[in-house]
Order: C-alpha cells, then sequence, then structure tokens
C-alpha cells in the first residue's frame, strides 16, 4: 500500500468533516480486515471505524 496517498486520503477525511470515506481508505480498511496489517498506529484506525459505524 502507499502510505503517503494513504495519509493524504486521510488528510481529505479530515477536511471533509468525515463525512464520506474515499476509496482508498475503504482498501486500507478491507486490507487491514483481511490480513491485519497495520501502517498507522491504532488510534487512527479506531477514529476511521467509529465515524463509520455512525454513519
Amino acid at each position: 500500500m502507499d502510505v503517503e496517498r494513504l495519509q493524504e486520503a486521510l488528510k481529505d477525511f479530515e477536511k471533509r468533516g468525515k463525512k464520506e470515506v474515499c476509496p482508498v481508505l475503504d482498501q486500507f480498511l478491507c486490507h487491514v480486515a483481511k490480513t491485519g496489517e497495520t501502517i498507522w498506529n491504532s488510534l487512527v484506525l479506531i477514529k476511521i471505524i467509529s465515524h463509520l459505524r455512525n454513519l
């Protein structure tokens, strides 16, 4: 996975007020679910996942 692309997608996610998840973040979350491999610490993932649960 391209870390720079993921970081940019995460910044965009934060800027948009967490209203929608872009395909890059969605793909990353699917990758984590399948492999258990994370690139960032789990706090970043918890933010994204908790937001998705509230949609």
